[in-house]
């Protein structure tokens, strides 16, 4: 689907979706727990949708209704038929270990380009578990050695998280070597609510308890929110509806990112809007915080700033090779930028030439960023793979529309 978004001013007030990484520990906590468990306010989309689909194929009854999803699980997991994570690389990594209490053998299947995703150099931390990737397809043999495992932070904290949800079934510490990871307590704050205790004891983490099922209310997404904060940096008239004053969501680090840059923040009761766009220059690291690299480099592209962006090694294992398609999209736009292997500096411009016709990266917050600078762009401009939003955000449109943005299919 290709969208043409023509430059407009925006205004209004906006309520975002809840967050895609606590929606899939929910419905993966609340799938360990026997019984009934209820997720008030999900995040419906396509990676959420994969996860219920795995889960359903596990045995879990799950059915969602208008803002809620119904969880029960009434016997033992038992592999039922055909695990397609579609594009989602959080469900395969979260439930290959969860998987593998049960069952020696087992494949999951998605697009060629997760499959290449999964296969980073931490996979093979996994003690026991052996791995044969296949175009698109990940077929898995053996069981977790536990008592071997000895885990390091590399490419993604993701494998953690999964083998952190399957500790209550086995009972053993896991022995790791993670600096802070906002992720990782992510992970264990939802398990925790399912009737986990965690404890880290120097380089090990304990577990105990038994999963039991729980009503559950999602937080806003700020990976989503990014993306409007964004536009209400250009747009003072614009209000981002965010009750929460602290978050583990390690993207509610957003607000102290664009402080940083010079953004000032306006809180009314539970609305916030940007006060000025007076920028100024700055650097920081996005190691720990990867999926706010396309928001902040487009934001930076308009700041009149010279803004460097660094620690992004990782975005390389994203939908797309998101350090290479952020650079090149903002440079097609009319952007100044110098990208070396984990860093991109960037020479700000008040606007933005545009009139170009972006490619597809496949790649949801590619597109959004892009769209979320569009009032400082001078001409419209096509987005190649415009439906990719659906990944994260299916009523990313409908929102930015509801603000005065303007965008239409087009061919």
């Amino acid at each position: 689907m290709k969208i043409k978004i023509t430059p407009h001013s925006l205004h209004g007030k906006v309520k975002l979706p809840s967050s895609k990484s606590l929606t899939h520990r929910a419905l993966i906590c609340a799938s360990l727990a026997m019984g009934h468990s209820v997720i008030n306010h999900p995040l419906l989309c396509d990676d959420t949708m994969a996860t219920i689909h795995c889960l359903q194929q596990l045995g879990v009854e799950i059915k969602t209704a208008e803002d809620c999803i119904f969880v029960n699980r009434s016997k033992p997991l038992q592999l039922m038929g055909k695990l397609d994570a579609k594009d989602s690389a959080s469900t395969i990594r979260f439930l290959i270990p969860v998987i593998s209490t049960f069952c020696n053998q087992f494949s999951f299947y998605g697009s060629k380009r997760l499959i290449e995703r999964l296969m980073t150099s931490d996979i093979k931390q996994l003690t026991g578990l052996q791995f044969e990737k296949q175009e698109e397809c990940l077929i898995v043999n053996g069981k977790l050695d536990y008592p071997s495992l000895y885990l390091k932070q590399e490419a993604t904290s993701q494998w953690l998280s999964g083998v952190l949800l399957s500790l209550p079934f086995v009972g053993i510490p896991l022995q790791c070597d993670i600096e802070q990871d906002y992720y990782i307590d992510l992970t264990i704050q939802m398990m925790e609510h399912f009737g986990i205790n965690c404890k880290k004891v120097e380089r090990k983490i304990i577990s105990f308890g038994s999963y039991s099922p729980q009503t559950v209310d999602m937080e806003v997404d700020y990976s989503a929110m990014a993306n409007f904060l964004g536009m209400a940096i250009f747009s003072p008239a614009t209000k981002i509806y965010s009750p929460l004053r602290q978050s583990l969501q390690p993207d509610f680090r957003i607000f102290s990112f664009l402080e940083a840059m010079g953004v000032s923040f306006l809180r009314e009761e539970e609305w916030i809007s940007c006060q000025g766009n007076t920028l100024h220059e700055t650097s920081y690291s996005l190691a720990k915080n990867p999926d706010l690299a396309p928001i902040l480099a487009a934001v930076a592209s308009v700041s009149g700033q010279t803004i460097r962006i660094w620690g992004l090694d990782f975005l390389q294992y994203k939908e797309s090779n998101r350090l290479d398609a952020i650079s090149e999209a903002l440079t097609m736009l009319g952007a100044r930028i110098e990208k070396s292997k984990d860093s991109l500096l960037i020479y700000g411009k008040k606007t933005l030439l545009g009139g170009v016709r972006i490619p597809d990266y496949q790649d949801h917050r590619i597109i959004m960023s892009l769209i979320a600078i569009s009032s400082q762009i001078d001409k419209p401009f096509i987005l190649e793979g415009g439906e990719a939003i659906n990944k994260s955000f299916p009523d990313f449109y409908k929102l930015f529309a509801s603000l005065g943005g303007q965008y239409e299919s087009c061919i």
